[in-house]
């Protein structure tokens, strides 16, 4: 019986997947005060601003300026600018340690119990694959 994948591709695949799930571990945390308290406020990677007609925009690189709050949307990244007046207020994404830390404890968690499962399999059967019983 040949494997699906060479081992080189399933190390892979699993790195892909463990860094996938690493940087995903982030959330959005409001800045506290209104867009106005936050002049000043140096660049802030993601900010998700909502607006007051209940809709939401994404920038990259914000600052917020006195006046506005200018940054790259993500869609498309054009440089945009919005008034301050019509922010209602502005989230921050934040790595959340935490879960990431989590995260990746459950992740060993759950590699070593397929170890140990796997093992126990290849001990009993004797690294062989059950043989179907011949029948008359």
């Amino acid at each position: 019986m040949h494997p699906m994948l060479p081992p080189l591709s399933r190390r892979a695949l699993c790195a892909v997947l463990l860094l996938a799930h690493a940087g995903a571990c982030s959330q959005w945390r409001r800045l506290p005060g209104s867009a106005a308290e936050n002049v000043g406020r140096p660049s802030i990677n993601r900010a998700r601003l909502m607006l007051r007609d209940g809709s939401e925009l994404i920038l990259r690189d914000a600052t917020i300026r006195p006046d506005s709050i200018v940054g790259n949307t993500v869609e498309t990244r054009v440089r945009r600018a919005v008034a301050t007046g019509d922010v209602s207020y502005v989230d921050s994404r934040r790595p959340w340690t935490q879960r990431t830390a989590g995260g990746l404890a459950g992740l060993a968690v759950a590699g070593a119990l397929t170890a140990i499962v796997v093992g126990f399999t290849v001990y009993i059967t004797g690294g062989y694959a059950a043989q179907p019983t011949p029948t008359r």
